[in-house]
């Protein structure tokens, strides 16, 4: 068994995906971060609730790839099978807060969800917790290196959680990098 004093994952590792329960108050996230990585509605949101007009949002990029193997697993899609992987970055005050990342299965995009692909600038979290009544599971969380596997483009250590979010049209893997600087705002 692991020690729970928690150290970022190498850029070539995998994360250190664990239950939040796993996490001891004194070496786990501190107080402020951890009660955005546990809340289990839509980030946007939350956001939207604490900083108003401040908070934006940009698709830094969307295509069709290969998942990695831990998010095919939790999907259970064959990691070989192409999902749209969605990245974008959300701002306060144009300053990044937080790099997400979702992996939407193939399946997930057929019918009214295809409307996932064509979210634009408009956050994912708005259309599924809003018009495909997505709720949340498998929470985990983990402290993510600067150039993680999940987000190269991290420039500096952050805590980080994933969760699959069941919509109507079928699960998408969420994984959101809290930066240091959504709690200095």
């Amino acid at each position: 068994m692991q020690s729970p004093n928690v150290s970022p994952e190498s850029t070539q590792a995998s994360p250190d995906w664990r239950n939040p329960d796993e996490f001891p108050a004194d070496t786990g996230p501190p107080a402020a971060v951890r009660d955005w990585l546990l809340d289990m509605g839509s980030l946007t949101q939350r956001l939207r609730e604490h900083y108003g007009a401040r908070v934006s949002m940009t698709l830094t990029g969307q295509a069709e790839e290969p998942p990695l193997r831990e998010e095919a697993a939790l999907l259970g899609m064959d990691s070989a099978q192409n999902a749209l992987v969605r990245r974008v970055v959300l701002r306060v005050d144009g300053e990044p807060v937080v790099h997400g990342r979702a992996v939407i299965p193939p399946a997930t995009l057929q019918g009214e969800g295809g409307a996932l692909a064509r979210l634009d600038n408009r956050p994912l979290g708005e259309v599924a917790f809003a018009e495909l009544d997505a709720t949340r599971r498998d929470l985990e969380i983990a402290r993510l290196a600067a150039g993680s596997r999940v987000f190269p483009e991290l420039g500096e250590t952050a805590w980080a959680r994933r969760s699959v979010l069941d919509a109507t049209v079928g699960p998408v893997l969420v994984t959101e990098a809290f930066l240091p600087a959504l709690l200095g705002k």
